[in-house]
This record gives C-alpha cells, structure tokens and sequence, in this order.
C-alpha cells in the first residue's frame, strides 16, 4: 500500500474523491494505485504531481533492489 501517496493526497485534497476531481481522474484508478493494484504512469504522475504541488519523483515509487 501506498500510504505515501494516500497521506499527500489527503494533506491537499482531504479526500481522494477531491484529488480525482482535480487530477481528472476516477477515484477508482487513484484507489487502485495508491493500493499498490495498478502502476503509476509517467503521464499519469505528471498530472498528479501538478495536482498535488510536488515533483513526479515524490509520487514514483522506489525501485526495490
């Protein structure tokens, strides 16, 4: 799970309901990604990372090594 994400959208949105207003996204997708069931595209981040004030890096998630 992405509670990463889920916190910084909450922080901003306080819902991820207003987040996918926002971002133009179904609140389905942004569940599915922040549960870790779906990726993140590169075109997807940078419109979030917009939304959310922060850089595409920020909502990417670490390569596990």
């Amino acid at each position: 799970m992405r509670k990463d994400l889920k916190a910084i959208i909450i922080s901003q949105y306080g819902s991820q309901a207003d987040f996918a207003v926002a971002a133009k996204e179904r609140e389905a997708r942004i569940s599915r990604v922040i549960r870790g069931r779906e990726d993140l595209t590169p075109e997807r981040a940078q419109r979030w990372a917009k939304a959310l004030g922060c850089k595409v890096e920020d909502l990417l998630e670490p390569k596990r090594g």
